[in-house]
């Protein structure tokens, strides 16, 4: 039995389950994979629409069943196999469908799968186009006011990976596409235009940017090149998306400062693989600067320009060793920058908070004294801000996985394995 209402002279006719179904979904993409399903029967149907919900029983597994029909043209038999590819579109000369983005059906298929599902053209109806998506129904517990939903649980919050990513993109179906390929993981912010993505920036913190081309208002070679230019945003990685694929196209986008670029059309894997291997790069030349108690911040951890930023930084905190605590209020006015962007800036750039950026390099100064072979370790203690020996060491090890007199006859050792004569003479 079918409800029936009318839109701009289409009748949509609805068949629905007598009582609610409650089931485990992310409400938020089911609600995408419904309005996707409606947009591609509304832009192609002749007069009507019919719409089906049901719970289906398949072998042995209950199904939440909905399909889509229209009385449109229809998709030829040979083109089904192809119309979940991304950016896929029907040839004009084997059906009068007029073509889309090709964006909508690969996002029904993702967010299906999503759900262990999938996404399907039922070939068996010949009046039209007829879609179907079929998802495992697991019934849902008594609601819990405070229940979290699968949507907020798929972001990743806590994990190793976990990144803040910002899709930016003037099309709808491009920037929900993107969004959900990345939303398995991450936390994904979105952006109609590259103004209103540098107005987001300037407030919220993000690891990475994912950013079309081509928009209204400011498009993406002008958002990177603002980005590039603002010490406080210039170490946020970009990856381009453009249908361009001329090499200059290309040129100019990394010549811009562009991390990545990537063709449209692409696959969500290219992108997944490309956002972590960018951040993984990062990371580890991160972790590398941070274990490594004589590295110091050259032009393969940072840009020359953040390279400066931080030197900056440094400088301050080296000509305030002496204090125990070092004041965050004090350093971002020194840099003439608000504590919030001071904190985003200094976390983006070493992956550690203002405290803990201090804290190391405390450390690094320690260090560099105590390769001197002038001090003993105590007295190093001292110089660099730490009350307490013990402290300092457990500090020391804790960041370099080495304790002080440990490192101090490593370094003597490395000196004369070096030939250089020099007899590092640290002293406890």
């Amino acid at each position: 039995r079918f409800s029936k209402d009318t839109l701009n002279g289409i009748t949509i006719l609805a068949s629905l389950p007598d009582k609610p179904v409650r089931c485990k979904l992310d409400p938020e993409a089911y609600i995408k994979i419904v309005s996707n399903l409606m947009t591609n029967a509304i832009k192609h149907t002749k007069t009507f629409i019919k719409v089906r919900l049901e719970v289906l029983e398949e072998d042995g597994q209950l199904l939440l069943h909905l399909n889509v029909k229209d009385d449109g043209p229809g998709i030829p038999e040979t083109e089904t196999g192809h119309i979940f590819r991304t950016f896929y579109q029907i040839s004009s000369g084997s059906t009068s469908r007029m073509p889309g983005v090709g964006l909508g059906l690969p996002l029904v298929k993702l967010l299906a799968e999503k759900h262990s599902g999938r996404a399907y053209a039922d070939t068996t109806y010949t009046d039209g186009c007829s879609m179907c998506v079929d998802i495992p129904y697991i019934p849902a517990e008594p609601a819990l006011p405070e229940e979290k939903l699968p949507a907020q649980e798929s972001m990743g919050t806590g994990n190793a990976g976990h990144m803040k990513i910002l899709a930016v993109e003037d099309t709808s179906d491009m920037v929900e596409f993107i969004a959900d390929i990345l939303r398995k993981q991450h936390t994904v912010f979105t952006a109609g235009n590259g103004k209103d993505a540098i107005d987001f920036l300037k407030r919220t913190e993000v690891d990475i940017i994912v950013s079309d081309i081509s928009m209204p208002v400011m498009d993406g070679l002008e958002m990177l090149k603002t980005i590039r230019k603002d010490d406080l945003l210039c170490h946020i990685p970009v990856i381009l998306l453009t249908v361009e694929s001329s090499v200059e196209a290309k040129i100019r986008g990394l010549e811009y400062g562009a991390d990545a670029y990537i063709e449209k059309p692409f696959s969500p894997e290219h992108l997944i693989a490309t956002v972590h291997n960018i951040i993984s790069r990062r990371e580890a030349l991160r972790q590398h600067y941070a274990s490594e108690p004589l590295e110091h911040v050259n032009s393969s951890i940072v840009s020359s320009r953040d390279k400066a930023w931080l030197d900056k930084v440094t400088s301050l905190i080296l000509a305030n060793l002496n204090e125990t605590e070092i004041s965050i209020n004090y350093l971002s006015d020194e840099m003439n920058v608000s504590r919030s962007s001071f904190q985003r800036k200094i976390k983006g750039l070493t992956g550690v908070t203002p405290v803990e950026f201090i804290r190391l390099v405390r450390l690094k100064k320690a260090a560099d004294l105590l390769s001197e072979g002038n001090w003993r370790i105590n007295e190093v203690c001292f110089l660099t801000g730490f009350n307490k020996p013990s402290y300092f060491s457990s500090c020391f090890r804790k960041q370099f996985g080495i304790l002080p007199k440990d490192f101090v006859r490593k370094v003597s050792e490395d000196a004369k394995e070096n030939g250089n004569g020099t007899q590092r003479n640290g002293r406890a």
